[in-house]
């Protein structure tokens, strides 16, 4: 088939007004602490207005799409997807870009933005064609239509009719293409617009052409000619003026037929239009065949070859390899006949996928084949019976290895489910220990507070304020206590979500020390602070808030009075870390292993008797992990413990 045939796409310049940025200018605004500037900046980079840039465009785009994503721009997070989806289309990336285009389609119907929603239909359109969707790019076509033509932008109405034609020309519905042509080329005449009007009038004339209907394509083609040289539009010429020798000579007008194909030829080979060229040298070569001139035409027709093949104009190349053989035949070269003949064979069966019926053999080897052939069919069946007997082995042996991988598989799932039994078991012990020893005894410690209260009449006020005080610092501990527990309980059994946010270490540390005041205050410590206001964590407010609680509550119980507490953070690129450090009774290896390998629950008192769950450091521990960080414990006996937590300082990490 002719490459003419084939239906042209309408595509237009558009001019673009005023000076175009340069790429440092932009790249400055890139950085502009204004973020609609900055988005602005990066979808220029990122669609392609300016080369040699220092990042991939696609690294602008998006960059664009997070900032707008930040401020919560909902057109511009449409538009920097749909600019993310036409430079995956024109990396080939088809998957990539009907994803974006699609995700923008999404966002872009929420929005009045009727002229962008046209546009991003219409790529899609595009896009699902080339990936073979014809039903997918039909209905995107479909409804940019009707937005168009709200929008009255006749030069755009025109493409997509013209857009729509190439669906229904794809689908071989030629009177709904042609209906879809004619439309979208009466509007571009319409409103002037000359090149859309011959692109359509030789997507119109190429279907009438293909339906045989050569009388009714000529006046159309002769328009779009005569429109094409108006406009020295050399590819329309070029076009227009193959399909017309097509007609000729089809209608044996050959003379007309020569001259015309002759024009098409210079245009092409003037404009590099080596597709034009190839169709007018196949024109020239069909001439020179109907006049015998069969040397002359031969060498039209190889040019003609030589062009479709480079081009990959599988059909053409199909076509020619065909007459080049009849050609060779005709000059008694029947070695090289049959040479073009099977190349045009094997092209005719890729293309119409015809079952390949035709034995190619040459007469001499017949008989040798023949025997070559029983003796290749008693091998093939010789193998056979020893490919299915090593078949069914290695399938034995597969079996036998997959019944041995499922017993391993069974045996360590039960090992494991063992483990956690043992485990959830201990877990529990824990739990009743804890509730029944640590939160029984400060909860009857405040109950006989009040049976001395009741039984007694306590009229000095010193001693009433000191049973109260003591009462609430029962309290206190109990409440910490049940709070570490239900946290604690929790985390085991997975019903804790982790919600990151920028949390204040200084407000933290600083709300903490606080609650803290009277232990510090009873044991006379010295606390020394050195945290920057800037550094921050990203990670669970309430998380971090528990995991600092527990270190100073750790720090200060285990220190002795008149003892140091050293809190300070540090940031190295995105992570930010604190240190608590004490002067307290310290801990052993194992301890520290225990903790931090989150076997165990250790539980000690503190320096004067305070009692402890063990709970607190392996809640810190299980905490710091489920927020990306890590927790470090340096620590001797006798001598104190620093406690360090690193945990990200933004999301991006």
């Amino acid at each position: 088939m002719r490459s003419f045939f084939y239906p042209i796409l309408l595509f237009f310049l558009i001019p673009i007004n005023g000076l175009a940025q340069t790429g440092d200018s932009l790249l400055i605004q890139a950085e502009s602490t204004n973020d609609l500037v900055a988005i602005e900046a990066l979808k220029k980079l990122g669609a392609g207005e300016i080369d040699s840039l220092p990042a991939p465009r696609l690294d602008y785009l998006r960059e664009a799409n997070f900032l707008a994503r930040k401020i919560n721009n909902a057109f511009e997070i449409a538009d920097s997807w749909y600019l993310m989806a036409k430079q995956f289309h024109q990396a080939g990336q088809l998957d990539s870009a009907q994803n974006y285009f699609e995700r923008s389609l999404a966002k872009l119907q929420t929005l009045d933005r009727p002229e962008h929603l046209a546009n991003c239909l219409n790529d899609m359109g595009v896009v699902y064609k080339v990936s073979g969707n014809y039903a997918r790019a039909l209905e995107c076509y479909l409804q940019a239509l009707p937005i168009r033509k709200e929008i009255g932008n006749q030069r755009e109405i025109s493409k997509t009719y013209n857009n729509l034609g190439n669906i229904y020309a794809a689908i071989s519905d030629t009177s709904k293409a042609i209906d879809a042509y004619s439309t979208g080329k009466e509007i571009a005449k319409n409103s002037n617009d000359t090149l859309a009007s011959i692109y359509l009038g030789l997507n119109i004339a190429r279907l009438l052409v293909l339906k045989g209907q050569y009388q009714e394509s000529i006046p159309v083609l002769n328009e779009a000619r005569n429109y094409a040289k108006t406009k020295d539009f050399k590819i329309g010429t070029s076009a227009s003026a193959n399909l017309l020798a097509y007609i000729a000579q089809q209608q044996n007008e050959d003379e007309k037929a020569l001259t015309l194909a002759n024009e098409a030829l210079e245009i092409a080979l003037d404009e590099g239009l080596l597709d034009r060229a190839a169709d007018a040298y196949g024109i020239i070569g069909d001439y020179y065949k109907k006049k015998q001139e069969y040397a002359e035409a031969l060498k039209f027709n190889l040019k003609s070859l030589e062009i479709a093949t480079e081009q990959e104009i599988v059909e053409l190349e199909e076509e020619q390899q065909k007459n080049i053989s009849e050609l060779y035949e005709l000059l008694h070269k029947p070695g090289k006949a049959l040479e073009h003949y099977k190349k045009h064979i094997v092209l005719r069966d890729s293309i119409f996928n015809y079952e390949n019926d035709l034995k190619l053999a040459y007469v001499e080897h017949q008989h040798a084949l023949e025997n070559k052939e029983k003796e290749n069919v008693l091998l093939e069946q010789e193998i056979a019976k020893q490919e299915q007997h090593q078949s069914f082995i290695y399938i034995l042996v597969i079996l036998l290895l997959l019944i041995i991988i499922m017993l391993i598989k069974l045996w360590f799932e039960h090992e494991q489910a063992q483990q956690y039994l043992m485990e959830l078991n201990e877990q529990k012990d824990r739990m009743f220990s804890l509730i029944s020893h640590d939160l029984k005894g400060p909860i009857g410690g405040v109950k006989s507070v009040f049976d001395l209260i009741k039984q007694q009449d306590i009229q000095d006020p010193k001693e009433l304020r000191a049973i109260i005080e003591e009462s609430a610092d029962i309290v206190d501990n109990s409440y910490n206590l049940l709070e570490n527990l239900l946290n604690w309980v929790r985390s085991q059994t997975g019903r804790l979500i982790v919600k990151p946010e920028p949390v204040s270490l200084a407000e933290v540390v600083g709300h903490t020390l606080k609650l803290f005041a009277a232990p510090i205050r009873d044991k006379n410590l010295q606390i020394t602070v050195h945290i920057e206001e800037e550094h921050c964590v990203y990670a669970d407010r309430e998380m971090i808030k528990s995991v600092v609680r527990n270190l100073l509550s750790n720090a200060i119980k285990f220190t002795f009075p008149e003892g140091n507490i050293s809190i300070k953070t540090t940031q190295h690129a995105n992570l930010v870390s604190l240190t608590v450090a004490d002067s307290g009774t310290g801990m052993s290896k194992e301890i520290i292993t225990q903790i931090l390998e989150n076997k165990n629950t250790i539980s000690a008192v503190g320096t004067q008797n305070e009692k402890g769950t063990g709970i607190g450091l392996r809640l810190c521990s299980d905490f710091i992990e489920k927020n990306k960080g890590r927790m470090e414990i340096k620590s001797k006996e006798g001598e104190g413990s620093t406690f360090r937590v690193t945990l990200p300082s933004n999301q991006s990490f």
